[in-house]
């Protein structure tokens, strides 16, 4: 019976004894396990700080671009906008340039029409003023009357032509033109050929043509120099200079 009863404290004994081993073994394992897990743990952890730190210094780093990109956009938006201004001013100053110049063309040209216009107009009533004053001329005097007129002029002309220094002339040509409202007599050619002659010490070629328009008078051309003694050319020294006299009242 004791033996039993030892046998049976014995066994329980034992059973304690592994029990209390696989309990120590069961402990250790999950310990073990336990410390690999945290450790684990603590890696992921760690990994995920770092992880986390990275993607925050990248988000600052993205930030700080993002925040330069707009300061240069808004840089370049305010040098295209002050650019666009000055081009918008400079084109203002061209345009307004530009119209000055074409009002100020546009005047210069209404000012050169009215000069010119009135310059024709001019010309035109001094030609019909002339017009006038040889049909009056040719109206008032007779034949008679405007042979001797005529005449006179060319004796005139020929008197102030023998006057002539011919050494402030230069004759710069091999005929003489002689233009006359009637042909010209023969003692008029010769005396106006021996004045050549002398004056001028060569034999210069006569050319002549009549023109009644002169209405009186000679028009004798040398090369450049040109001598008047018409009745027509006297008459445009009168209305020129009655020209004259009338501007300068209006302009008193």
């Amino acid at each position: 019976m004791q033996d039993m009863i030892y046998f049976v404290m014995y066994f329980i004994a034992i059973q304690f004894v592994v029990f209390a081993v696989i309990v120590f073994v069961l402990k250790r394992v999950l310990m073990g396990d336990t410390l690999s897990a945290v450790n684990r743990l603590r890696q992921v952890e760690d990994e995920l700080r770092k992880k986390e730190d990275a993607l925050k210094r990248r988000m600052e780093e993205q930030e700080a671009e993002l925040g330069k990109k707009r300061a240069e956009a808004l840089a370049e938006l305010e040098t295209a906008r002050e650019q666009s201004a000055k081009e918008a001013s400079q084109l203002k100053e061209a345009l307004v340039a530009e119209a000055r110049q074409e009002s100020q063309r546009i005047i210069d040209a209404a000012e050169k029409d009215r000069g010119r216009m009135r310059h024709e107009l001019e010309q035109q009533v001094e030609v019909t003023a002339l017009e006038q004053v040889g049909e009056v001329f040719h109206s008032v005097f007779s034949d008679r009357v405007s042979d001797a007129l005529d005449r006179q002029f060319i004796a005139e002309l020929l008197a102030a032509l023998e006057e002539v220094d011919e050494t402030s002339v230069t004759v710069d040509a091999e005929e003489a033109e002689c233009t006359t409202s009637r042909p010209l007599e023969p003692d008029q050619k010769q005396a106006l050929q021996k004045i050549l002659s002398a004056k001028f010490g060569a034999e210069l070629g006569l050319r002549e043509q009549v023109d009644p328009v002169l209405l009186s008078g000679m028009v004798l051309k040398l090369g450049s120099l040109v001598i008047d003694g018409s009745l027509s050319n006297r008459f445009k020294e009168v209305i020129t200079a009655t020209k004259k006299a009338k501007m300068h009242q209006g302009d008193g």
